[in-house]
């Protein structure tokens, strides 16, 4: 992934929205290049987002900031975060925004 230039204003609204609303993610890397640890950040879950007609399941999805994943990381497809108690699986990663923000979309475990 190349880096993502971040445009000051939108970082300081981010900033916000998650303080504001955000809870604590427990994030694991599927292939962590050489760091198998999870660590922890600050997202917003929004469960219900997505409608899956071929497959049964909860569904949602994840805006974190990508500064806020250790140096070297970045999500990817088949990733796994837990958010209040609630184990989730990465299905899809879009390209991030002018804040350097990303919604993952998430399938419950």
């Amino acid at each position: 992934m190349s880096s993502v230039t971040v445009n000051p204003l939108f970082d300081g609204a981010t900033s916000i929205e998650l303080n504001a609303f955000g809870r604590p993610v427990l994030y694991t890397c599927a292939s962590p290049a050489g760091n198998p640890s999870p660590f922890m950040l600050t997202g917003i879950l929004r469960r219900g987002q997505l409608a899956e007609d071929e497959e049964k399941g909860t569904f949602g999805t994840l805006f974190l900031r990508l500064s806020d994943f250790p140096q070297g990381r970045y999500p990817e497809k088949g990733d796994s975060c837990t958010v209040d108690g609630i184990a989730f699986k990465v299905t899809y990663v879009p390209n991030p925004d002018e804040a350097g923000c990303i919604q993952i979309n998430l399938r419950k475990s």
